[in-house]
């Protein structure tokens, strides 16, 4: 390689890491309850369906129920949309789903791509003993791959969250631009779906109160969220817990500064206009009041900094007041954020 390419990637490498530097550290412990650490299984009810013996459809989904009591119902409510207690017409869906050519194709791409499920299991281990040790109120579900015809990323109920790996293939995977715009396959990849997993356990887990939001509560409550997901999946790339690409994450690294001062300029910050809050927050191709090169969602992007200013210059504050501060003005002053 030459020098040039070696420069580039080692001035990578430090905009990445610069979200973590300075951050507080918090030492995750190897959990006393075996229910939450080392014991994390994937349930493989993916390569399970599709092993259906088609001649013999409607004893084959049977055993299905069978084998998957609690599972098998959210997923033909969820993804087959049809009642659980009709099981001719579920088993006559089944055939359909796995006898179709092109979900034929998909399907086997999932399964070949995620034939090994250990990388998501050590990743998993060590969120879980983490989630365990500083929220133990926190119920750990089962876990379940399945497939779901593009039909569902992530299905959970609390006691159950399912995955749909036919959504996680590849994010080049020609297919996709077929049923979604470009600035939403970014993160259909393997590499988000632990981050998916645990972002999805703990937005049900803290819930929000909307009523009379502002920009910056909507802002510091996401970014609340990401902070936790960044010390309980360490090993994974800034970038990938927000679902950026590296070149996102540089471009707001780089413009941090102007795009906190475009907020303040804008006089958007305490805006209650559920639009304004919008275009700051919610997934588009860019940040509209931002600029068009701006990467979506810089609303929850900012609001983690923020929130990483606010645990680094207050040392006290343990990640349980975190989660339970409401008082999201406190927080920003607290902050002392200076991008």
């Amino acid at each position: 390689m030459n020098r040039n390419g070696i420069t580039i990637l080692f001035l990578t490498a430090l905009v990445l890491c610069s979200a973590c530097k300075g951050k507080r550290q918090f030492n995750i412990e190897p959990s006393k309850n075996a229910d939450t650490t080392n014991c994390v299984e994937i349930i493989r009810f993916d390569s399970a369906m599709l092993s259906v013996d088609t001649a013999k459809i409607y004893s084959s989904t049977l055993d299905l129920y069978n084998k998957y009591p609690d599972f098998f119902p959210l997923y033909v409510i969820n993804i087959l949309d049809e009642n659980p207690a009709d099981t001719a017409v579920v088993a006559s869906l089944i055939k359909e789903f796995v006898s179709d050519n092109e979900f034929n194709r998909i399907n086997n791409m999932a399964l070949e791509k995620f034939s090994d499920a250990t990388p998501y299991v050590q990743q998993l281990d060590k969120a879980f003993a983490g989630i365990n040790q500083y929220f133990p109120e926190i119920q750990i579900p089962k876990l379940y791959f399945y497939v779901s015809g593009f039909n569902r990323a992530i299905m959970y109920n609390r006691a159950i969250l399912g995955v749909g790996i036919d959504l996680y293939i590849d994010n080049q995977l020609p297919e996709y631009q077929d049923i979604a715009y470009d600035y939403m396959t970014e993160r259909m990849c393997p590499s988000a779906i632990v981050p998916d997993i645990v972002a999805t356990i703990l937005f049900a887990s803290f819930p929000y109160n909307s009523q009379h939001e502002r920009l910056l509560d909507a802002m510091l409550y996401r970014g609340k969220i990401l902070y936790l997901l960044s010390v309980f999946l360490p090993d994974i790339a800034p970038n990938e817990i927000i679902g950026y690409s590296k070149f996102q994450w540089e471009w707001s690294r780089k413009y941090e500064a102007q795009i906190w001062e475009t907020i303040l300029d804008n006089d958007d910050l305490y805006s209650t206009n559920n639009m304004t809050i919008r275009k700051y927050i919610e997934p588009s191709p860019f940040t509209a009041p931002i600029a068009q090169e701006s990467p979506g969602r810089l609303g929850v992007w900012l609001g983690w900094q923020i929130v990483n200013s606010y645990m680094n210059n207050n040392a006290q504050t343990t990640l349980q007041d975190l989660m339970h501060e409401s008082n999201y003005q406190q927080i920003l002053q607290m902050a002392k954020y200076k991008p």
